[in-house]
């Protein structure tokens, strides 16, 4: 299985970034070749201190613009300063020295804003779809906008249905209909776990959580671990 690496501006050029097992980790070689580093010296060094640095190999496509895959060695991106900071500047090449302190400095707060962003930005996209899906719901069952309104109002089940001109049967079956479109909500009101013919309002649903789990996920990581 191969893996698309993701391009990050930087300043005037690009870093290299790669999702791996829902994480974002970082191809070190093109960082040591851009910084005028001994690749083979770095390497020893992170192979070196597996429990440091948690370094993986993943088999990318896109690194070098051709298309051919390449097994590479990543770090994670929460480890990226540590191992950038074990580069002292001061003995690099003269003419290298500003830019392993600008990226020692800057890097890993351009990739981390990078990656957060696009998973933020999934979120509003799904959130945004949601809602569509809510208005047009509503429009197209007047009624259950007056149903959504008193339920996630904290009214009890039971007085709602009698103002509700419907059976207990009929009733039922449109409060379970509204929560699986997720039009109520569950902090206000819970109806039981049933099977749904909303499948893409499910999916929907779906991927918003697992979004937001793994932006928890991804800020614990970083702040937790540094």
């Amino acid at each position: 299985m191969t893996t698309e690496l993701i391009h990050v501006p930087f300043h005037d050029e690009e870093v290299l970034m790669i999702e791996h097992e829902g994480e974002p980790y970082v191809p070190v070689r093109p960082i040591c070749e851009r910084l005028g580093l001994s690749w083979s010296s770095q390497i020893s060094k992170l192979n070196g201190s597996p429990e440091r640095f948690n370094c993986v190999v993943i088999n990318t496509v896109g690194g070098s613009g051709d298309g051919k895959n390449r097994e590479m060695t990543c770090l994670p991106l929460r480890k990226l300063p540590a191992w950038l900071f074990s580069i002292n500047a001061n003995k690099v090449r003269a003419d290298l020295k500003d830019d392993v302190i600008r990226y020692q400095n800057e890097c890993d707060d351009v990739l981390w804003r990078h990656w957060s962003g696009e998973l933020h930005g999934d979120m509003s996209r799904l959130q945004s779809q949601l809602a569509a899906s809510h208005v047009h719901l509503l429009a197209q069952f007047p009624r259950w906008g007056k149903l959504v309104g008193l339920l996630n109002g904290g009214a009890r089940e039971y007085l709602v249905y009698k103002r509700s001109n419907m059976t207990s049967e009929q009733f039922d079956l449109e409060v379970r209909e509204m929560d699986r479109c997720g039009l109520l909500d569950p902090a206000k009101f819970n109806v039981g776990a049933g099977e749904t013919v909303m499948q893409e309002r499910d999916r929907l649903r779906t991927e918003l959580w697992v979004a937001k789990i793994k932006t928890e996920q991804l800020e614990a990581a970083r702040h937790g671990h540094p």
